[in-house]
């Protein structure tokens, strides 16, 4: 600018440009949070209506004590059956529960019981609060943090083993057979229709676009695959992921 020092041109050149940068970022923030409602609700969740019950679990203003009391047990229990099936738990997801069916479709939560958004957050629908339901999405938070973000989002990690593990982990009797010795077994009407090789969706996105079309049994496949190689190898649940998340 005409007659403006050269420093305070500078100065001003680096003032409008970190106030473009702040307002992109700002701009962007918006737009995820009216994409993904639920991030919004991660960010401040008390102004979607969630009240913290326990550290990092936030749950409808709706919810009496004594749900809240029993929806603390059952997280607790779904982190016991992580931790049976991982060895041990190093994520800390934040957890965001709906009671009712508006909050459910405030957050977007369409057709789904639950949701996770990498390994950092679970929002959980009316119908998604059960033990099964918790113990499934809180192992889908745990192998996301153990893979590590490179390998997340690079999609290192199968979609449809990434399921397996967590109906395994979770002993989700609609996908899986609960032998009288509590063993886990294909369901039987897959037994002689799922191999090793079977091919099931790799990524995330072919995964929920085959699971949506409900033309067949895709996690009880998942379930049944992830069975048939842990046979084949001769390994609990607990010793493949131990080579299978240290293999490079």
């Amino acid at each position: 600018m005409p007659g403006m020092p050269v420093s305070s041109y500078c100065i001003f050149n680096w003032r409008m440009i970190l106030a473009g940068v702040t307002t992109g970022l700002i701009a962007s923030l918006l737009i995820l949070v009216w994409l993904v409602p639920a991030i919004g609700a991660a960010l401040v969740p008390t102004v979607y209506g969630f009240q913290q019950i326990a550290p990092s679990i936030y749950a409808e203003n709706s919810l009496t004590g004594q749900q809240q009391t029993k929806l603390l047990h059952q997280i607790d229990q779904a982190r016991m059956m992580v931790k049976t099936t991982f060895g041990d738990r190093t994520a800390a997801p934040l957890w965001l529960i709906c009671q009712s069916q508006s909050c459910k479709q405030r957050l977007k939560g369409k057709t789904a019981k639950a949701r996770v958004y990498g390994w950092h957050l679970v929002h959980v629908s009316p119908d998604g609060v059960s033990l099964t339901i918790l113990a499934h999405e809180l192992a889908h938070i745990e192998l996301h943090k153990r893979l590590g973000p490179w390998r997340y989002w690079q999609e290192d990690f199968p979609a449809w083993l990434d399921e397996g593990i967590a109906i395994l982990t979770s002993r989700d009797s609609r996908y899986l057979k609960i032998a009288y010795d509590q063993s886990l077994q294909c369901r039987s009407d897959l037994k002689n229709k799922v191999t090793i090789a079977t091919p099931l969706p790799k990524t995330r996105r072919a995964w929920l676009k085959q699971a949506g079309a409900k033309d067949q049994p895709l996690y009880a496949m998942a379930a049944c695959k992830t069975l048939l190689i842990l046979g084949q190898r001769n390994q609990s649940v607990t010793d493949f992921l131990q080579t299978s998340l240290h293999s490079p």
